[in-house]
């Protein structure tokens, strides 16, 4: 590696691409920290209930599940920053990344960022959040849950395409074209019930938690997916190591 690649990248290709391997796989499956709610003392009808609602104040195991969802921000941004500096440079690939990266910090920043009370299950909580009286931080909590649902599309759809587009220009092998399908699929139908979510929510009707659960177990899977490509998908080294020289030794006669 020459000296200008090693002061742009310190740290060893092979340790950043095991870096983007385990906080991928491990952020993903701390993402779904929900599927043990009826094991921690949840009470909420999973059916009903947005997952964020578990955290809330006053729920049993909250601090459970805000833990969760600081380590899983940390986890997805540390495994997205890696990528990053991995993978070829594609400006759809950047923007994926870059909206991966938003979704991570607005994850962890949930955790400090508490519902004052379930609106799906209480209608007084549903009345006070329609009418403005609840804390800032269920405002913004609120704010947050929009912003990450559609930071999620956007992340595995981008990231497909500057796969796909990397691999058409061959700088990516063929080994990456599983995973920029299932991307594809991942991101269009997170998309999809993501706006089936809202419908729901606005019309106070349907299994409104089932379906956000769903959502989410998606989106762990792409990570996942991400995560076991930097392990076992070709990645180019950005800048590999010069070849011996042969012959006599510079400088002999």
């Amino acid at each position: 590696m020459s000296s200008q690649a090693a002061a742009e990248h310190p740290v060893p290709h092979r340790v950043r691409a095991r870096w983007a391997t385990w906080t991928l796989i491990l952020g993903a499956c701390t993402n779904v920290a929900f599927l043990l709610e009826g094991y921690v003392g949840a009470e909420l009808d999973p059916t009903r209930s947005f997952v964020s609602e578990l955290g809330g104040l006053g729920q049993p195991a909250a601090m459970y599940f805000r833990a969760s969802d600081f380590v899983t921000g940390v986890l997805l941004l540390v495994g997205a920053i890696a990528l990053w500096t991995l993978l070829p440079t594609n400006p759809a690939l950047r923007l994926g990344v870059a909206a991966s990266m938003v979704f991570a910090v607005l994850t962890a920043a949930d955790a400090f960022l508490p519902l004052d009370c379930a609106p799906t299950v209480d209608a007084a909580c549903r009345a006070a959040e329609d009418a403005g009286n609840v804390s800032w931080q269920h405002a913004a909590h609120n704010v947050t849950g929009v912003v990450e649902s559609v930071a999620a599309s956007l992340a595995m759809i981008l990231i497909a395409w500057g796969v796909w587009l990397l691999q058409r220009r061959r700088a990516l092998s063929g080994s990456w074209e599983s995973v920029w399908q299932q991307l594809v699929v991942f991101g269009v139908v997170y998309a999809l019930l993501s706006v089936a979510v809202g419908v729901m929510y606005l019309v106070e009707m349907g299994p409104i938690g089932t379906l956000q659960r769903v959502q989410i177990v998606i989106y762990a899977a792409g990570m996942f997916t991400l995560g076991l490509a930097a392990r076992i998908k070709r990645i180019p080294h950005p800048d590999p190591p010069a070849a011996a020289p042969s012959g006599p030794a510079a400088g002999t006669l």
